[in-house]
């Protein structure tokens, strides 16, 4: 079988979104949103028992810490991209052999036998072909012929043993 893609920034996005979260459901916000309320909790208890803690001063710190987090993510994703010249983005060719996955792009190739594959991640619009716990090769579904293409795709790392992850 034989596979040609053109991974995009956005393809990588989704992928660099899956690694950090490793598929949980849970956002970023989302734990905010729940460790706030109980650091609050915690902050009135504590004064309750006779442990003097100023509250204005824990919400102002509380929140330039959380504003720390949020400018340090946001350099670093913008920092931390594939060059649009190397060998992450662009035409791709993946092939499907007996025992090997090889992955051919514009100014590189790149093999790995189906044992060295750790498990296959299908989301919505991508499939990541996971061969180390935030490294994988990134398959966009839109590159497939249709949704018989996909069950053939699974089947392939299915029938090698290889574990599947749906999200």
């Amino acid at each position: 079988m034989e596979i040609m893609a053109e991974i995009s920034m956005e393809d990588f996005k989704a992928f660099r979104t899956y690694a950090c979260s490793r598929g949980s459901k849970k956002s970023f916000f989302v734990n905010m949103l729940i460790w706030i309320p109980i650091g609050l909790v915690v902050t009135i208890l504590a004064n309750m028992k006779g442990i003097r803690l100023h509250l204005p001063t824990l919400v102002g710190g509380s929140a330039l810490f959380i504003a720390m987090i949020f400018i340090y993510v946001y350099i670093a994703r913008k920092r931390y991209v594939p060059a649009s010249d190397g060998p992450v983005l662009g035409n791709k060719r993946f092939i499907l052999t007996d025992d090997r996955f090889v992955e051919e792009g514009e100014s590189s190739k790149s093999e790995v036998t189906i044992a060295a594959v750790k498990s296959l991640v299908e989301t919505r619009d991508h499939f990541f072909v996971m061969v180390d716990k935030f490294a994988a090769y990134i398959v966009p579904k839109r590159s497939f012929r249709g949704v018989g293409d996909h069950e053939l795709f699974r089947k392939y790392f299915a029938k090698a043993g290889v574990r599947t992850e749906n999200l």
